[in-house]
């Protein structure tokens, strides 16, 4: 058997302070379509990502959030505290295998609940990582409501669409300052 992943990135020019420790949010598509080979890729990919930066408390601080039809909270910015607990959850986190695509919801959980809930630290900049497979099954209006809201909210998001299924215009329009 073979398997072809198509991976389209959305790159965005960054407003983010090059000598700044952000907090960074990273939320991540566990819908049915993914699958589960490209669910573990991206987990892999994060891991890999979190190892070669400062991480902990002072430093870079990481939050979670899966998503499929309803936003799945995996902890927040105060847990875990280091690096390596950090690695070790994401390894932890199972590949639920159903349910539907909503990206709004997972954007509304960032803004209403994650980020209003988390005191911004001075001189950190507030970060969002989204990973997705493909396009919202919400409306669009609703999805580029929620965007917005977010975009008001954090100093950057940044999109990442892994398979040839992305809607290419819903992530631009998610993306702070997409090219």
């Amino acid at each position: 058997t073979t398997t072809t992943t198509t991976t389209t990135t959305i790159t965005t020019t960054s407003s983010i302070r090059s000598n700044c420790l952000p907090d960074v949010a990273i939320a991540v598509d566990a819908s049915g379509s993914v699958g589960a080979e490209d669910f573990h890729g991206i987990i892999s990919f994060i891991q890999n990502l979190i190892s070669e930066l400062p991480v902990g408390q002072d430093l870079i601080r990481i939050a979670n959030v899966m998503f499929h039809t309803k936003p799945k909270p995996q902890f927040n910015f105060t847990y875990p505290t280091n690096k390596r607990d950090i690695i070790d959850a994401f390894g932890q986190f199972p590949y639920p295998s159903n349910g539907g695509t909503a990206i709004g919801a997972a954007l509304n959980y960032l803004t209403d609940d994650l980020f209003a809930n988390t005191e911004k630290r001075d001189g950190h900049d507030q970060i969002v990582l989204l990973i997705t497979d493909g396009k919202s099954q919400e409306a669009d209006g609703f999805v580029e409501n929620a965007a917005a809201r977010l975009q008001e909210v954090v100093d950057e998001i940044i999109v990442v669409g892994i398979t040839s299924s992305v809607d290419t215009q819903q992530l631009e329009a998610i993306a702070t300052n997409p090219e």
